[in-house]
C-alpha cells in the first residue's frame, strides 16, 4: 500500500474517505454531500464533486494528494478471464476481446486492466476490467480540480477482494481459497458479494435500500433521513425505529430478500465453505434491520472489518465502509 493515501467510497448521502499510511487506515470520516451530487451511486456534478472535495480535505486538515476511488460495479465491466501464459504486452492486445460479449464496438473507448487470482505453467486466472475513458477522465480532472492524484480507481468488488487476500496472508493463507460473502447495505441498494476460493464470484443486488427503509422514521420524525443514515439524529430516531411498524415490515422484507438470494446460492453450491455473513455500509446503524437479518439466516453476522488484518485501533466508524480501506490495499504508486 501506498503511503499518506486517502480512500474514498462515494454514495448518494455522503462520501466516505479513509486516510492510510502504510500500516494500514488511521482515520475514518464521513462528509454529507448536497442535494443532486450522485444520483444512483453515480457522481454528477463533476466540478462542484471537486470543489466540495478540496474544500472538505482543507477543513479536516488532510494534506495526502494521492486518492483512490472506488466505483460501483455498474459503472464498469467485470469478466473471469482464463487465458494461456503470455506476456504483459500480449495480454495488453488480448484482453479487449474478452469483452467482446459487451463492447461490440468502439473498444479503444475503453480502458483494461486485471487483477491476477492465480498463473501456473498452464494457464492464466484474471479478474478483467473495462472502464470507459470518458469516465477515467473525469474522475481525473475532478481530482486535478480538488489538487488530488488519482491514484487507483476500481469496482468496489475489488477493494473486498484485496481486504480478503491481506486477510488471508496475515493468517498464514489458511483463509485465502475459502469462500466469503460480503453484505454491502448502500444507501440506494443493498449488494451480496460472493468471493468463491478468495476471488470474486458474481454480485446480487437487493433493489431496497436504506434511504427507502428509513424513510417511514423520517417522515414520523421530521428527521432529514440522511442524518438518520449518518446516525446523527439522536434517541428520537431510535425510538421510532423500535416501535414504527411500517419501517420494521420493510426491514423483514429486506432480511428475508437477503435470506432467500443465501439459500439459492447454497443450493447451487452445496459444498461451499462460508461459514459468516460480513456486513458493511449504513445499514449496520440500523439495530433492527441487523436484527432481523441475524434472525432469518443461520450464518453469524459479522462486520466486515474483521477482515482488515491488526484490527488493532481501527478508526470509529470504518465498518461502514471498510471499501474506502480496501481500495488502497493493491497497486503500489
Amino acid at each position: 500500500m501506498a503511503a499518506n493515501v486517502i480512500g474514498i467510497d462515494v454514495s448518494v448521502t455522503a462520501l466516505r474517505i479513509t486516510v492510510c499510511d502504510k500500516q494500514g487506515p488511521v482515520r475514518f470520516f464521513e462528509a454529507r454531500l448536497p442535494e443532486n451530487m450522485v444520483r444512483d451511486n453515480q457522481i454528477v456534478s463533476w466540478d462542484a464533486m471537486g470543489d466540495f472535495l478540496k474544500e472538505t480535505l482543507k477543513n479536516e486538515n488532510i494534506r495526502a494528494r494521492d486518492v483512490c476511488f472506488t466505483v460501483p460495479e455498474s459503472a464498469v465491466y467485470i469478466q473471469h478471464v482464463v487465458l494461456p501464459p503470455m506476456s504483459e504486452s500480449q495480454l495488453k492486445v488480448n484482453l479487449p476481446y474478452e469483452f467482446h460479449d459487451y463492447i461490440n464496438r468502439d473498444m479503444d473507448r475503453y480502458i483494461y486492466d486485471y487483477a491476477v487470482n492465480h498463473i501456473d505453467p498452464e494457464k492464466m486466472d484474471l479478474l478483467a476490467v473495462a472502464v470507459s475513458r470518458e469516465l477515467v477522465d473525469r474522475y481525473t480532472a475532478m481530482c486535478r480540480r480538488a489538487g488530488l492524484r488519482l491514484h487507483i480507481l476500481a469496482p468496489d468488488v475489488i477493494a473486498f477482494r484485496n481486504l480478503l487476500r491481506a486477510y488471508g496472508e496475515q493468517r498464514a493463507n489458511t483463509e485465502v481459497h475459502k469462500d466469503y460473502v460480503i453484505l454491502d447495505l448502500g444507501d440506494e441498494s443493498a449488494h451480496l458479494h460472493f468471493f468463491t476460493n478468495g476471488e470474486f464470484e458474481v454480485t446480487r443486488s437487493l433493489d431496497t435500500g436504506c434511504l427507502a427503509l428509513v424513510d417511514p422514521i423520517a417522515s414520523a420524525t421530521g428527521i432529514d433521513p440522511h442524518l438518520i443514515l449518518m446516525g446523527q439524529s439522536g434517541s428520537l430516531t431510535e425510538q421510532a425505529e423500535q416501535s414504527n411498524e411500517t419501517f420494521l415490515d420493510q426491514c423483514n422484507n429486506l432480511a428475508l430478500s437477503v435470506m432467500r438470494v443465501l439459500n439459492f446460492y447454497s443450493y447451487n453450491n452445496p459444498n461451499n465453505s462460508i461459514n459468516a455473513l460480513y456486513v458493511c455500509g449504513v445499514g449496520i446503524r440500523l439495530k433492527p434491520l441487523m436484527n432481523e437479518i441475524a434472525a432469518n439466516i443461520e450464518l453469524p453476522l459479522l462486520h466486515a472489518t474483521e477482515l482488515i488484518p491488526n484490527r488493532v485501533g481501527l478508526p470509529d466508524g470504518l465498518a461502514v465502509a471498510p471499501q474506502s480501506f480496501g481500495i488502497c490495499v493493491g497497486k503500489e504508486g
